[in-house]
């Protein structure tokens, strides 16, 4: 396989790997509106039930809330700069990976999966 047909099934696979994730997305959302327990047996199959809290409050609305603190934090900017500098810290790495894209001219190629 040359480098154009590793790149073009690379693509094919991300593009199904979404579309699967949107499927599961959507069944997960039919089986959360079924369910009346946190848990529930179906088959040989334990579905939980679980929530998260989303918070996207803003600074100001959790001040007034008296609901802030001030803390301490790694400055990731700084330290990405002194590692790109060429200085050794220990717990950074730097890791490479690939995105493909459709250049917009083809994204009505009918060879698209």
């Amino acid at each position: 396989m040359n480098l154009e047909e590793q790149v073009k099934r690379h693509k094919e696979i991300s593009l199904k790997i979404e579309e699967l994730e949107a499927e599961r997305k959507a069944l997960g959302q039919v089986i959360l509106q079924t369910m009346t327990d946190k848990q529930m047996e179906v088959g040989n199959y334990l579905v939980r039930r679980y929530s998260r809290i989303s918070i996207a409050t803003t600074l100001e609305d959790a001040r007034s809330l008296e609901a802030t603190r001030m803390e301490e934090t790694v400055d990731k900017d700084l330290i990405k700069a002194l590692h790109k500098g060429g200085q050794v810290i220990a717990g950074v790495k730097e890791f490479s990976y690939i995105v493909v894209t459709i250049p917009k001219e083809n994204t009505h190629d009918s060879s698209r999966t």
